[in-house]
């Protein structure tokens, strides 16, 4: 179960990054036109990769979250109809894992800012039909 963890989380890192990398390959343009007013590569880089450190580390946020009231919520549900008290709990294996995983997203997200970063300015500008 720990490997199929794993292997899910990897997954969704992997589905996020290509999500990123599409939607970033839309706003390219934007991003030369940043360039062309004289912004640094190294600026736009530390922009993209922000961007997708932010959506991975809210994502991880909400994750635990979200998980933490469904838990409390069907232990609630199991409570009621066995008699059987369930209390979920956040301790630091859940934590530890959210973070691991945020650090793993703060990897992959080199990927599109160098993506991006590698891009030719002209061919960037050109329009896209």
């Amino acid at each position: 179960m720990t490997a199929l963890a794993g292997g899910t989380q990897a997954l969704v890192i992997a589905a996020v990054i290509a999500c990123v990398i599409v939607l970033l390959r839309v706003h390219r343009r934007r991003f030369a036109v940043l360039r062309a007013l004289g912004a640094p590569k190294a600026y736009v880089f530390a922009c993209i990769w922000l961007y997708v450190v932010t959506i991975v580390a809210t994502g991880a946020t909400a994750g635990l979250i979200v998980g933490f009231g469904g838990s409390y919520l069907a232990g609630l549900f199991v409570a009621s109809q066995t008699g059987v008290a369930l209390s979920p709990s956040i301790g630091l294996q859940e934590v530890s894992l959210a973070a691991g995983l945020v650090a793993i997203g703060c990897v992959f997200a080199v990927v599109p800012a160098a993506a991006l970063y590698r891009d030719r300015l002209d061919r960037a500008l050109q329009t896209i039909s």
